[in-house]
């Protein structure tokens, strides 16, 4: 426990030296001397939480620059990993090599790349001379770890556009056209509502009212002329 603590200790001494470094050589022999316990508590099976734990990091990419630390020590000891160059052309076929044939990432690639002097590189300088090498952006290209591969993106679904309103010739907006309404149909005054269902399920068919009778016609009396009086003979 005492020499793991201990250890702990060393580690967060060397990260905090390396935080507060200032100039290009500091920066880099800080960088050197952090990453040696990195490799080494991640070789004797610590996980990434727990070393950033250890160096004490609160960044939100801290254990992406942990882990890029961890490839630069694993090429320093196993040189096989390296990739070496003398110019920036010679660089631009290996990074190409590196990326689309063993599908390494852009990080590993920079932690592998090594110039004549022996002096790392950065991410953004392997994305720059790939895409001068092969006239292609580097937006989208996947390798298939933490995302789809180059081309096996499934396209995104997108709601249908709505149609645009049509315009007529004077500029105005056309109404849009409504269904025709179909007509109401109207209940005759004079026909009898629905009798209420029975019991048992039946309904009652309500009767028809009565014609209301029709009044008659009083008939007039004949109208007959008045009767001459009859002539009386002169004596």
């Amino acid at each position: 426990m005492a020499r793991k603590a201990r250890a702990k200790g060393d580690i967060r001494t060397l990260a905090d030296a390396y935080v507060n470094a200032s100039g290009r050589e500091a920066k880099a022999e800080a960088r050197r001397a952090l990453r040696v316990p990195v490799y080494d508590m991640r070789e004797a099976g610590s996980t990434w939480s727990e070393i950033v734990e250890a160096v004490g990091w609160d960044y939100s990419d801290a254990e992406g620059r942990l882990q890029f630390l961890y490839f630069q020590e694993d090429a320093e000891r196993d040189e096989s990993l390296q990739i070496n160059f003398t110019n920036r052309a010679q660089l631009g076929k290996k990074v190409v090599t590196a990326r689309d044939r063993q599908k390494l990432s852009w990080g590993k690639i920079a932690a592998y790349a090594r110039d004549a002097d022996g002096n790392e590189v950065s991410e953004s300088l392997v994305k720059a001379v790939y895409e001068e090498t092969t006239g292609e952006s580097v937006v989208g290209n996947r390798i298939g770890k933490g995302g789809r591969l180059v081309g096996d993106a499934k396209p995104a679904t997108r709601r249908p556009a709505k149609a645009a309103p049509k315009v007529k010739a004077n500029g105005r907006k056309a109404k849009a056209e409504t269904p025709a309404a179909k007509p109401a149909t109207r209940r005759s005054r004079t026909a009898p509502a629905p009798a209420p269902a029975a019991k048992g399920g039946k309904r009652r068919t309500a009767k028809a009212p009565a014609a209301a009778p029709v009044a008659k016609t009083p008939k007039r009396a004949p109208v007959r002329a008045p009767r001459r009086p009859a002539r009386t003979v002169a004596e």
